[in-house]
């Protein structure tokens, strides 16, 4: 009986829980504005006195990720949750909520959205969803130095963010735009 007990114990506590993924976060997962990678990362706030175990950031920082920060959040003007929808983005309208199957990332919202960018297996072993609801109008997030209104120190919505890498193809074609004013500039002072 106790270990009949003891495995239904342990299956349910591992039951509410899950791997982090350590790879980097999908390009389809995040969302670009204002020359920064923005990820919805948990449906809880990043105060560490909340309830919820903490968001990990061990692993992303690697690639630049860290918790949104109020100045980064007013430099690109705000955010509410339709910014997180769109096509091509990570989660799709399953029949019953918006779900990632290469995740698990889920948002249960009845809406006609196309899809929604979530991040939170990258950034969370206790939440896989977010609660888009809660989000719409702006006032629900959560970051390193700031609350928003909704639900502060508690079940805020948390953002992360990284500036975005300059995309190689721009950078080239930039070098060849200067070196062929070079040649122009050199032709016209020799004749």
């Amino acid at each position: 009986m106790k270990k009949i007990l003891a495995l239904l114990l342990g299956s349910a506590i591992s039951a509410s829980s899950h791997a982090i993924l350590m790879t980097e976060v999908s390009e389809n997962a995040y969302i670009t504005i204002g020359g920064y990678d923005i990820a919805w990362v948990a449906p809880v706030s990043q105060n560490p006195h909340n309830y919820w175990q903490p968001l990990d950031y061990s692993y992303q920082s690697q690639f630049g990720w860290s918790a949104m920060t109020l100045d980064v959040y007013n430099e690109i003007g705000g955010l509410d949750a339709s910014d997180f929808t769109g096509s091509g983005y990570n989660a799709t309208w399953n029949g019953s909520s918006y779900y990632d199957p290469a995740t698990g990332a889920r948002a249960n919202y009845n809406s006609s959205l196309n899809s929604i960018a979530i991040a939170t297996a990258w950034f969370s072993n206790e939440h896989l969803h977010i609660d888009y609801s809660q989000a719409i109008g702006g006032n629900a997030w959560s970051g390193l130095d700031f609350e928003g209104s909704s639900c502060p120190n508690n079940c805020n919505e948390s953002l992360a963010f990284r500036v975005s890498p300059v995309a190689e193809p721009s950078s080239i074609a930039l070098l060849a735009l200067g070196l062929a004013g070079l040649g122009v500039a050199r032709r016209k002072k020799s004749a």
